[in-house]
């Protein structure tokens, strides 16, 4: 499962983001390219890694300056979100 890279963009990268975020095995990488982290998610894989189940895993979160839609700063909220969770972040803005 190392191997996997789960990739999406905008709704996409909402699924990508809630797919690998839900997985009980490490994947090589969770890309969400504008797309946001759901509550649910982040509820859901809060509570998997508190009970043991979920695993951490690297992600990449891609945002565009000018985008109207999903601005920077939601990714960058999103970000903080699963740093506290002690993921492996990258950023590109």
């Amino acid at each position: 499962s190392k191997r996997v890279i789960l990739n999406g963009y905008s709704q996409g990268g909402a699924m990508s983001l809630d797919v690998g975020l839900q997985s009980s095995r490490p994947l090589g990488l969770v890309i969400s390219q504008r797309g946001i982290l759901m509550k649910s998610t982040l509820e859901a894989h809060t509570k998997a890694l508190r009970d043991k189940s979920g695993v951490k895993q690297k992600v990449l979160l891609t945002a565009g300056g000018l985008d109207d839609v999903y601005p920077a700063e939601v990714q960058i909220s999103c970000k903080d979100r699963l740093r506290e969770l002690y993921h492996e972040m990258q950023e590109e803005a």
